[in-house]
């Protein structure tokens, strides 16, 4: 007699059959047993007596003592790709992978995550790594070095330093990237060091990413590329970045960006930082960053530097050079902004406009006491306006289109040191001083027009120099030494029989006076003509000389 089985009763027990199946046909763990260093590919070094594969859902590098697993040009391709790998040691132990000389068109892969916690190092030796899929590269603890080679995460993301200390070093070879995070969990440290070749990210990099943790980048050599998204520098943690022997081309950076997050950049000698978006120091309410420029370059050619845009920010410039479109200086018409900008040494150049303060509200300052600052335009003139707060010179050398003093709330203290200006315009309820009285200071005048609401007074040691209108009382305790002629050039000259034409250059609205003598021990000098400069060449021509010799001189007033 036959059984048959039908009914839910067989369909249930089809399902549960087939789920049993399921479970025997997965790929299992697979952990390094050998106490001490050796080879990748050879089966008895692994607990299941065969090396990791594509179809092993975890590989295992944890085991005690310090050893090398190396994975050489004798790998074979199947060993070469897997899903998850873990390499950490316990406490006094070190594990090391180490990937030699497997070339750029032999990677090996981690098709899903590879960690690397405490006790566990990496090693890139003339060999390509490539972390792909849905998971990420996480340096948890312990340390990752590409001596040479690829480092391939461009599609996932990248941590260095998420639970405790991780750290990544890249001494030569390429990092493509997408998202980096430098320090993420509270109480987590990360560094990220440069000392060669490439590090081109696709998106954002984050220094310091979360509450208490720190995030540590030394560009030290070579090259970091961050261009198509922020760079925050303490995000909501710590966050530092030295540029140094390097070149940084990043796009909107933020140094101290949310509140209880503090930033520090510095840009030393032979450093190169260039930024295609805005460089803001103190991004938000809360947040406090400083940068220090001693030497190298920033620029920041069509976008502002913010020194406390919404939270606190200090700026230093201590040498190099410093370019900007404009720079603001708690500038935001915020009542949580504060700003200060130092210039101690090199250069500082912008090409729209320098606001100190803002009229509402403000909390900064400008202390310049050596190098220069220039706020200046070819083409539409730049303006420096010290809306509120304080722009203190003691040293070095202001030269700007325009200066704005027009609110009670802002004042200059010019002690010493030297101001240049195309134009002014004071109207703050106070006489505009030149000079402490005992050091030296120089207001030069540019040209253009001049206006002291309150008087211009020019002190003890002080001196008023170059050439403009001046509107308003002067009352002068030490040197005017104003020059307004314009010195003309000889531009052409020409005889034709008996007619001499000569051209010369002019300024607008002086007098030039063309005088001659017919030899040159006569006493007099008698005159031929005036004319007034238009800004241009003149030309001026005797047709009918009296004598065969005549001497001519050119004089302005």
């Amino acid at each position: 007699m036959k059984t048959r089985l039908s009914g839910p009763w067989l369909r249930g027990a089809s399902i549960l059959l087939f789920w049993f199946a399921g479970i025997c046909a997965a790929p299992a763990q697979n952990r390094w047993i050998n106490s001490g260093s050796g080879l990748w590919q050879v089966g008895s070094n692994w607990s299941a007596g065969a090396p990791p594969g594509s179809a092993t859902t975890l590989t295992l590098i944890t085991n005690a003592n310090t050893k090398t697993v190396t994975i050489d040009a004798a790998t074979p391709a199947a060993n070469l790709a897997l899903l998850k790998l873990t390499v950490s040691a316990p406490p006094g132990s070190t594990n090391t992978l180490q990937l030699l000389d497997l070339g750029a068109s032999n990677p090996f892969q981690a098709l899903n995550t590879f960690t690397i916690d405490n006790g566990g190092a990496l090693y890139l030796t003339n060999s390509a790594l490539v972390v792909a899929g849905a998971g990420s590269l996480n340096i948890l603890g312990g340390i990752a070095i590409l001596e040479s080679g690829l480092l391939d995460v461009s599609s996932v993301t990248t941590r260095v330093g998420r639970v405790t200390s991780g750290s990544l070093r890249v001494k030569t070879g390429t990092v493509q990237a997408g998202e980096i995070i430098v320090g993420e969990f509270p109480g987590s440290q990360g560094t990220l060091t440069i000392e060669g070749g490439i590090v081109a990210l696709s998106s954002l990099l984050s220094l310091g990413d979360g509450a208490t943790s720190t995030g540590i980048v030394s560009l030290i050599g070579g090259q970091l590329s961050v261009t198509n998204d922020i760079t925050k520098i303490g995000n909501l943690g710590t966050g530092q970045m030295v540029v140094s022997n390097a070149t940084a081309t990043l796009a909107n950076v933020s140094v101290g960006r949310h509140d209880g997050a503090s930033g520090a950049l510095t840009v030393g000698t032979d450093g190169t930082l260039s930024l295609s978006n805005d460089l803001s120091i103190g991004r938000f309410s809360g947040g406090s960053g400083s940068v220090l420029v001693s030497g190298g370059r920033l620029s920041v050619p069509t976008n502002t530097i913010w020194v406390g845009r919404e939270g606190a920010g200090q700026f230093t410039v201590g040498g190099g050079a410093v370019q900007a479109l404009g720079l603001l200086v708690a500038a935001n018409a915020t009542n949580t902004d504060s700003g200060t900008l130092t210039v101690t040494e090199g250069t500082l150049i912008v090409t729209s406009n320098l606001v100190v303060g803002n009229a509402a509200f403000s909390a900064a300052q400008v202390w310049i006491s050596g190098g220069s600052v220039n706020v200046t335009n070819a083409g539409e003139p730049a303006f420096l306006s010290v809306a509120n707060g304080t722009l203190s010179l003691s040293e070095g050398t202001i030269v700007t289109d325009s200066l704005l003093l027009t609110n009670s709330s802002g004042l200059i203290n010019f002690n010493g040191g030297r101001l240049e200006t195309k134009g002014t315009v004071v109207a703050n309820g106070a006489p505009f001083t030149v000079g402490d009285g005992t050091t030296a200071a120089t207001l030069h005048l540019l040209g253009g027009t001049h206006s002291f609401a309150d008087g211009l007074v020019i002190s003890k040691n002080a001196m008023l120099t170059g050439c403009g209108t001046i509107i308003g009382t002067v009352i002068n305790n030490g040197t005017i030494a104003t020059n307004c002629r314009a010195a003309p050039a000889i531009t052409g000259v020409n005889w034709t029989g008996t007619t001499l034409e000569f051209s010369f250059s002019t300024g607008n609205g002086f007098a030039y006076t063309i005088e001659y003598k017919s030899a040159l021990n006569e006493v007099n000098w008698g005159t031929l003509t005036s004319l007034t400069g238009t800004g241009g060449v003149l030309t001026f021509r005797d047709d009918a000389p009296t004598s065969p010799t005549r001497f001519y001189r050119l004089r302005v007033e």
